[in-house]
């Protein structure tokens, strides 16, 4: 606040002590972060996820799933059927994930799970294979073909 009242005292108004003439006061048009963010158009955002799925597709990394259901939480029977498949790095996509697959895959640095309405570009490139269950593919299906 004001260190002293406008008017009476004789000395010079002041406003705060933190002004940039007071010791220990602020920079003079100091600096101040910048953020470089900007918005990609929807219509775009959508032709990427596109690119992206199908380049998946193209390379032979893409698998569809009937469901997701495993019969625990363990991340070692999750891990048994990411063998036998060889997915060493893989992304899960589905439309609800269950509980068990989101505890079982906690653990495991190379697979990331996601909701359907999550999916993006970077997630799917990050990661070699692509599983989606069926549910995720007809939600993925009706978001990609809106206009």
């Amino acid at each position: 606040g004001k260190p002293y009242q406008q008017k009476g005292t004789g000395r010079a108004r002041h406003g705060s002590i933190r002004s940039p003439i007071w010791k220990g006061g602020g920079k003079a048009h100091g600096r101040r972060a910048k953020s470089w963010e900007f918005d990609i158009p929807k219509k775009v955002r959508r032709l990427a996820l596109r690119t992206a799925i199908s380049a998946r597709m193209q390379e032979g990394r893409l698998a569809v799933v009937d469901d997701l259901e495993i019969e625990g939480h363990k991340t070692s029977l999750l891990q048994g059927v990411l063998d036998k498949h060889g997915w060493d790095s893989a992304l899960i996509i589905s439309e609800e994930i269950p509980a068990n697959l989101k505890l079982a895959c906690s653990n495991i640095a190379t697979v990331d799970v996601l909701p359907a309405l999550g999916s993006n570009v970077y997630s799917i490139l990050r990661r070699r294979q692509l599983v989606i269950s069926k549910s995720g593919v007809e939600y993925l299906h009706k978001f990609l073909l809106r206009h």
